[in-house]
């Protein structure tokens, strides 16, 4: 946000320094925030552990159903050529 030098007016007028002040409020409570998310690092542990467990079960079912496909791609052949008991 580049601000122009402090000996030059920024508002013609009250209703417009007020809006101007309103935007700078804003703009402040949202950089707040942000530091204070960045600052909370037992929340973004938090966040960090659900996102890796997430990600380890999706790769678990991935893999499983590979295992799985594999296993029948074995099996059929053997069964095939195994003589019956």
């Amino acid at each position: 946000m580049t601000q122009p030098p402090h000996d030059e007016p920024t508002a013609r007028s009250q209703e417009e320094l007020r809006e101007q002040v309103e935007h700078t409020r804003h703009e402040l409570g949202d950089t707040v925030q942000a530091l204070a998310d960045r600052a909370d690092v037992k929340t973004r542990a938090r966040e960090k552990a659900v996102a890796v467990r997430e990600q380890a079960g999706a790769k678990a079912q991935e893999w499983s159903g590979q295992a799985r496909a594999k296993a029948a791609q074995v099996a059929t052949p053997w069964r095939r050529n195994c003589p019956s008991r």
